[in-house]
């Protein structure tokens, strides 16, 4: 089985959406309660037959008391307009007389002022009766399957201060008119299918702390009017088809903590990024030189650092400054050298991702001292040598991956040790010998690949446990072909 890197980046945009809506669910369920009348709820919530057109409308009109009907019928067409019957959780949708307590659904003083139906097989068109709902506070409808456009009776939607579209199937322009959402603090529309360029409106959303625009189709130049959004916190422009340079407007943004490039850069990341020093989260990815900045360093308070893909040379020893870092990602750029040695002053790190380069030396003992490792990434290199023993100290780790390199001897049984791994690769290299007994230890692996080495197992035990993780094993071996993948 081959090991590929993991897509990271949803993966941590959709933990981040997670604890948005979290942080409402709490609020969610004390407001729903002071919403609903004491008398209507305990003397009158029948459960009623799931309804559709016209028994819906009657539920709106007579059977409920709770919202005005209008905000009723559109919340029914909501569910009727997204194949609500197939939702992951439809709990109460139009079975009950009390929308208030249908989830998703957040109530205060009588009308509907949160919808939360994030990862819920949302699937079809946006009903625009949902303009209807003019006291939504939020709008939550992330990872879904909702197509077509945003219709633009939204517009009306004044009130709204977080409105999440985020990795649906929305194909048009971003509408001019969420420009005028001037409330909003959070506006996430990554993950869709949007055409063309920015809206210039969108330098009027001055209350935004939070703009995604990533993985689209967004093209044209980025409007400095961007600049504006002062109090802007978080910034992806990523992965998108953006021409011309990144207009400089965007370094009066002091307040950053995060901001992601990827695609946009322009043969070099420009200087303005350093003077935002509030930054904790960068990601430039694309043409940005050959060489990594040394005012990154300046950038003291960053945790996350990603960097890509045009870069040469070796890792510069300054990087070992920058002891704040939880995460650190070269990949997939031409780096070649060894990892130096004052990198052992990260111990803080927690992801370490250096695959896909033209690095050569060994792998240093002190990699065994970062003991906050849960993933490793040095695949793909030219690294020799043996597998240090001092891994065994890396009790966190969940992923390592050393496949395609020229690493030889045999495997450590202190990796035995990492019982949290749910990955290891160490595939096309020139490891020999027995595979160790500890192995077997290893019982929340769920990807294993020791393919393409020369190793062999007489262990009935071990030989019982790989046919489990790792079938072709044996079939790849040197000694079983006479090849070699490394």
């Amino acid at each position: 089985m081959r090991i590929f890197t993991p897509v990271y980046l949803k993966v941590m945009h959709g933990l981040l959406v997670v604890a948005l809506v979290l942080g409402f669910a709490g609020v969610q369920s004390v407001q729903q309660a002071a919403a609903a009348p004491t008398a209507f709820t305990t003397q009158h919530n029948e459960v009623i037959p799931t309804l559709t057109g016209k028994n819906a409308d009657a539920l709106c009109a007579k059977g409920q008391i709770q919202i005005p009907e209008e905000e009723c019928n559109a919340l029914a067409a909501l569910y009727n307009g997204t194949d609500g019957s197939n939702w992951t959780n439809k709990s109460g949708w139009l079975e009950t007389n009390t929308p208030c307590a249908w989830y998703g659904v957040t109530c205060i003083d009588g009308h509907v002022i949160g919808l939360s139906l994030y990862k819920n097989k949302l699937s079809g068109t946006i009903p625009p009766s949902l303009g209807k709902l003019t006291n939504l506070s939020w709008l939550l409808l992330g990872y879904n399957q909702l197509t077509e456009k945003i219709p633009s009776e939204l517009g009306s939607l004044t009130s709204l201060t977080k409105f999440d579209l985020s990795w649906n199937e929305i194909n048009e322009r971003i509408p001019d008119w969420l420009g005028n959402l001037t409330n909003l603090d959070y506006l996430d529309l990554t993950g869709n299918q949007f055409t063309g360029k920015v809206p210039t409106q969108f330098g009027k959303l001055t209350n935004l702390k939070a703009l995604f625009l990533g993985n689209n189709q967004l093209s044209g130049t980025i409007p400095s009017v961007l600049g504006n959004l002062i109090n802007l916190a978080d910034l992806n422009l990523s992965d998108n088809q953006f021409s011309g340079t990144l207009p400089p407007e965007l370094g009066k943004l002091t307040n950053l903590q995060s901001l992601s490039l990827s695609g946009v850069s322009d043969g070099s990341i420009p200087n303005w990024v350093f003077n935002l020093t509030k930054l904790k989260r960068l990601l430039v990815r694309g043409d940005i030189g050959t060489n990594i900045p040394s005012q990154v360093q300046t950038l003291a308070g960053l945790t996350f650092l990603d960097l890509g893909n045009s870069l040469s040379g070796q890792i510069p020893d300054w990087l070992g400054n920058m002891k704040n870092l939880t995460y650190l990602n070269l990949s997939r750029n031409m780096l070649n050298g060894s990892i130096p040695a004052q990198c052992s002053s990260l111990t803080n790190l927690t992801w370490l991702n250096l695959s896909h380069n033209q690095l050569t030396g060994t792998i240093p003992s002190w990699l065994g001292s970062l003991t906050n490792l849960q993933y490793l990434y040095l695949d793909n290199n030219q690294i020799a040598g043996v597998v240090p023993s001092e891994f065994g100290k890396l009790t966190k780790m969940k992923g390592l991956m050393l496949g395609f390199n020229q690493l030889t001897g045999s495997i450590p049984s202190e990796l035995g040790g990492l019982e949290k791994l749910t990955t290891l690769d160490l595939s096309s290299n020139h490891f020999s010998g027995e595979i160790p007994l500890s192995i077997i230890k290893l019982v929340n692996l769920g990807n294993l690949d020791l393919g393409y080495n020369n190793l062999t197992s007489k262990n009935t035990t071990v030989v019982s446990y790989l046919a489990q993780k790792d079938k072709s094993w044996k079939d790849t071996q040197e000694s079983s072909n006479g090849s070699n993948g490394g």
